[in-house]
């Protein structure tokens, strides 16, 4: 397994950016575990799924806050999704660069299904800025033209942010109708470098991870590794990679939906 150090040696840009993705479970198996492998990671900025503040169930911790405090994240921002238990249920980001401009925006589901969003703000890294966008898509099998749906609601969101980052929990295989949308306009990372096995949800002692986790990113923005990190603080893995960000000289227009 590539470690932390040696993930990103082959990065072109002088100040590599390394991205995360974790489904938390609503630290279900205990915050230390989650932790010690956000620390293990050493990630720049982190989209957590599944995240819980001041709900009953979670002793009324907000847990954005509480990793990010633990973790030794400078800045991070919730996204709720919705109200749960006295408390809210949503998305997060966790960065070691400042975050600005953050913005929710609603995605498509039918009256009864669980709300989902996509939540971003614009990274300011050393060689540039970048949008940062997560997002969990909603579940179960049947529902692949409602995950279809709220792709290209997120493209439309997303049409003119480049360079961006799309980090979360798709509940989707990459041979669906949602994958094949995105990733027309969009890279994905761990296809581009990765190396290992991409699975990233276990479905059990006897069956393979599935890859339902993603970390897309627009064209100019340069994958240099990608990477499963498994663990067992979760019900999913930890998917990590290292990019390079153009530099303002560098940009291009937004990402052109809709067209080629």
């Amino acid at each position: 397994m590539t470690s932390p150090s040696t993930l990103g040696e082959q990065a072109p840009s002088s100040r590599p950016l390394r991205l995360a993705s974790w489904n938390l479970q609503s630290c279900r198996r205990g915050l230390p575990g989650i932790v010690s492998r956000l620390k293990s990671v050493a990630a720049d900025v982190v989209a957590l799924q599944e995240v819980d503040r001041c709900t009953g169930r979670s002793s009324g911790l907000d847990q954005a806050a509480l990793l990010a405090r633990e973790a030794g994240f400078a800045h991070h921002q919730f996204f709720p999704a919705l109200e749960r238990d006295g408390g809210e249920y949503g998305l997060a980001l966790l960065s070691r660069f400042p975050l600005a401009a953050p913005r929710q925006d609603r995605l498509p589901v039918p009256e009864g299904v669980e709300p989902r969003v996509l939540g971003r703000a614009r990274l300011a890294h050393p060689d540039g800025e970048v949008t940062v966008a997560v997002t969990h898509l909603s579940h179960r099998i049947g529902r692949s033209g409602l995950r279809l749906g709220q792709a290209r609601r997120i493209l439309g969101l997303l049409a003119d942010a480049s360079p961006c980052v799309l980090l979360g929990d798709f509940n989707d295989v990459s041979l669906s109708p949602m994958y094949r949308e995105l990733t027309s306009k969009l890279v994905d990372l761990f296809r581009a470098a990765g190396k290992g096995r991409g699975g990233t949800h276990p479905l059990g002692r006897l069956l393979p991870a599935v890859r339902i986790d993603y970390l897309f990113a627009s064209p100019e923005v340069v994958p240099a590794a990608a990477r499963v990190e498994r663990t067992d603080a979760s019900d999913h893995h930890l998917l990590v990679a290292e990019v390079s960000v153009p530099g303002s000289g560098d940009r291009r227009a937004g990402l052109r939906v809709g067209g080629a």
